[in-house]
């Protein structure tokens, strides 16, 4: 990432409903050169139990059935400097979509690189890492058993 404008980063979604500040990372100041990793250990867990958790467990039938867009859409986010927060704005910059369906549908790997496109869709600026556990009981509402 080259844009000198760009000096503190994070990483947001959204995911069976749940939205906002619980689901961005923490900031983290852009690396000097574009090949140094960005690490954030950000780690949310989901509870999909039917007794408890119905909703989230029916969304994510919903999206693994793709009767709901099954793409998990991760937001990079450049954020202003602490001085600057009065005269400048956080900006969205990239874009990286996880396929929750074709990763059921999958192998095993819990271990998933994402391209990151840039806002206007028209390059790739980096890389995301995600981890992803839980890989049966996604399975389990994908086969729609209990």
């Amino acid at each position: 990432m080259l844009d000198d404008d760009v000096h503190l980063l994070y990483v947001e979604y959204s995911f069976l409903g749940y939205r906002g500040a619980d689901m961005e990372t923490e900031s983290v100041t852009k690396p000097k050169t574009y090949t140094e990793p960005l690490i954030y250990n950000f780690r949310k867990v989901f509870s999909i139990d039917e007794e408890y958790h119905s909703i989230e467990r029916n969304t994510l039938r919903a999206m693994l059935h793709e009767s709901i867009n099954p793409n998990i859409k991760f937001i990079l986010v450049s954020e202003p400097l602490p001085a600057e927060t009065d005269i400048k704005d956080c900006v969205e910059i990239g874009y990286a979509y996880f396929n929750i369906r074709e990763y059921a549908l999958g192998d095993d790997d819990q271990s998933i690189t994402l391209p990151i496109i840039n806002q206007m869709q028209t390059e790739q600026i980096g890389l995301l890492t995600i981890y992803v556990q839980g890989l049966d009981a996604i399975r389990e509402c994908l086969s729609g058993d209990m």
